[in-house]
């Protein structure tokens, strides 16, 4: 399936959507990490930053998969068409 250039467009920014949750997810859990080691009060903007970055991604992700079953859904509807030809 080719994807417009509209759809294209929406496609890399789920993609951006995603990697950008991963990193704050990453800085997260670096954060909690740095505070079990030296302060405890580190791990409390750690969690927040764990749960905006894994929410963050996630919408990404859910995007990313919207995509990829719509192109699976679309070529399964064009083989179907093609048999009855």
């Amino acid at each position: 399936m080719s994807l417009t250039d509209v759809e294209r467009i929406t496609l890399h920014r789920y993609w951006l959507s995603f990697k950008k949750g991963l990193l704050v997810f990453v800085v997260g859990v670096l954060f909690i990490l740095v505070g079990y080691r030296w302060q405890a009060w580190w791990q409390i903007p750690g969690l927040i930053l764990l749960l905006a970055g894994g929410l963050f991604s996630a919408y990404g992700y859910i995007g990313i998969l919207r995509f990829r079953l719509k192109s699976a859904f679309h070529l399964n509807a064009k083989q179907k068409r093609d048999k009855k030809l």
